[in-house]
């Protein structure tokens, strides 16, 4: 095309802006298609986050937006401070990390416990098939 010709080997703010526009765009839309929504809805904070986390990309989730999630008031730097006014806290990205994390992997025991009792419990055996032909004969 004539347009690619012109820009090509060029770099502007221009060209930045477009292809950050459309990056957005896509990622935009890829979480909406993710998230089993339509295209035009219109995707929120959390749901951008729950996304995220369950893409396994939690670690990239910037601080100010894991503040905004969690409903932590925002991170007040101010020019001068006294070393005594420092009040350590948490940092949001790693409140929303932790949570994220997998808090229990579960494993299927291949032996029931009964195998293990001196006199196991019966279980009742339900066949619909008989029961419907009991059922069915005259008394």
């Amino acid at each position: 095309w004539h347009c690619d010709n012109l820009l090509r080997e060029q770099f502007t703010e221009r060209l930045k802006s477009i292809a950050v526009e459309n990056t957005t765009k896509w990622v935009l839309s890829v979480v909406c298609r993710d998230l089993g929504f339509d295209d035009m809805h219109a995707v929120t904070l959390p749901e951008l986050c729950w996304w995220m986390v369950r893409n396994n990309l939690a670690e990239v989730l910037p601080e100010s937006a894991a503040r905004k999630a969690l409903r932590m008031p925002k991170a007040i730097v101010q020019s001068a401070t006294r070393e005594s006014e420092i009040v350590p806290s948490v940092l949001a990205t790693s409140i929303v990390q932790d949570k994220a994390k997998k808090v229990l992997a579960l494993r299927v025991d291949p032996e029931s416990p009964e195998s293990f009792m001196l006199r196991p419990k019966r279980r009742r055996w339900v066949n619909e098939r008989y029961t419907r032909w009991v059922k069915s004969q005259p008394c």
